[in-house]
């Protein structure tokens, strides 16, 4: 039951963030992120520290995606607060996905090659769903960008499932009991 509340907690508020933006309401997504995550943390008793995870990984989709709006590759519907960068709604998508990492995706961290193909495959997916529902343009053609979005997805993926495995185990119950064997972690 509380891997089904993951799974449609995440689709929700995926949907949120891309339909807000999509519609000139960047706050939408955020917001329904929000309640995911106080869902999450009192109805899936997700670890203290998993905002921290979620803070680290929206960080690094911050300047993944930001990097695809330097290079022109990309842009987002409803760019606030700046054109420069990507908006609110996209960062709240990857504190989204932070919340899965430790949950729905969590056979992913002892299978990372696994994971790889799946952010590779999963990442272009979802941002051809987001063109769809008119919260992202492409600016190169589309090989050019499902490519980069696979390699880049192909590494986040592996990349936050390490991230969130060092974030659960320091929240694990060893660290209540011996705060030594966290930091050595």
């Amino acid at each position: 039951m509380k891997l089904l509340l993951n799974i449609v907690g995440f689709n929700v508020t995926w949907l949120a963030c891309v339909i807000g933006g999509a519609q000139g309401l960047a706050w939408l997504g955020p917001l329904v992120l929000l309640g995911f995550f106080l869902t999450h943390r009192l109805v899936l008793g997700a670890p203290r520290n998993e905002w921290q995870l979620a803070a680290s990984v929206a960080a690094i989709g911050l300047a993944v995606d930001s990097s695809y709006v330097f290079s022109g590759l990309l842009e987002f519907a409803t760019p606030w607060p700046t054109t420069q960068a990507a908006p609110i709604w996209i960062v709240a998508m990857w504190a989204n996905y932070a919340l899965t990492l430790n949950h729905s995706l969590r056979w992913f961290q002892n299978h990372l090659v696994l994971g790889a193909v799946f952010g590779a495959v999963g990442g272009p997916a979802a941002y051809l769903a987001g063109r769809a529902l008119g919260g992202v343009e492409f600016l190169a053609p589309d090989a050019t960008v499902l490519a980069v979005l696979a390699l880049a997805w192909g590494a986040a993926v592996p990349l936050t499932l390490k991230l969130a495995s060092r974030f659960s185990v320091s929240a694990g119950p060893q660290a209540a009991q011996n705060p030594h064997e966290v930091s050595r972690a």
